[in-house]
């Protein structure tokens, strides 16, 4: 990664870290020996602030290092021939779209069906070899959230065309 791009997405999750922290905040602390439901999520935040906002101070740090040594700058490149060069971002890119699928997915497919599905894509997406490993993954994913939540603590899934 670049350290142009170490720094946007330094600066994009303190960013989300803070909104994050500042949502939390809203929630009851309550107190120390009887934790409210604001504990976590204010946690969270804060953790994730304070270790993006480390990798944004490191990557300004690489940046003036990198200045003071005063590299050639790249020309810009087609998206094509970007993806080509960094097969992780493409692989990244094409698990969100996945995922935005499997969310869109859920409502008429029901939670058990498209995580199923979900869960044998990115499996192969993370270049599993063969087929067998991705389904009996999946399906041990299925079962376990299946004993969980709908045995053990009697909660609510959306049903699809299947169950």
């Amino acid at each position: 990664m670049t350290i142009r791009k170490e720094i946007v997405s330094s600066t994009v999750l303190t960013l989300f870290g803070l909104g994050f922290l500042g949502y939390a905040l809203k929630y009851p602390l309550d107190t120390w020996a009887c934790p409210g439901p604001g504990v976590f999520p204010v946690s969270v935040g804060g953790f994730l602030s304070l270790l993006s906002l480390w990798q944004l101070a490191q990557a300004l740090r690489r940046r003036k290092r990198a200045k003071e040594g005063e590299a050639p700058r790249k020309d810009p490149v087609s998206a094509r021939a970007f993806f080509r060069e960094n097969p992780g971002e493409r692989t990244a890119l094409v698990l969100i779209a996945g995922f935005v699928v499997y969310i869109l997915m859920m409502r008429w497919a029901g939670f058990f069906v498209s995580t199923f599905l979900f869960a044998v894509f990115a499996s192969r997406l993370s270049e599993s070899r063969g087929w067998w490993g991705p389904i009996l993954l999946s399906l041990g994913i299925d079962v376990f959230c299946y004993l969980l939540f709908i045995v053990w603590l009697k909660l609510n899934f959306p049903e699809g065309f299947l169950f």
